[in-house]
């Protein structure tokens, strides 16, 4: 859901339901833990800087400041 929010710029309800129609407070908490993580593990934050590498060079118009962290 952290790697859906920003880049690809689908409301909410509808990462949820991407999801397994999860509800949109679902995908916020998902977010919001996964930049708390990132913001206290640094082990964590580098698996989250590889995997935004890797979509990167993968998907057209992915960048990196789209996350809000340095890849």
């Amino acid at each position: 859901m952290f790697f859906c929010k920003r880049p690809i710029q689908l409301s909410l309800e509808s990462i949820g339901r991407r999801f397994g129609g999860l509800d949109h407070s679902t995908v916020i908490h998902a977010c919001r833990a996964v930049q708390a993580r990132t913001d206290t593990d640094p082990g964590f934050k580098i698996q989250v800087e590889l995997i935004g590498q890797h979509l990167q060079a993968r998907v057209p118009g992915i960048r990196s400041s789209d996350y809000g962290l340095t890849l």
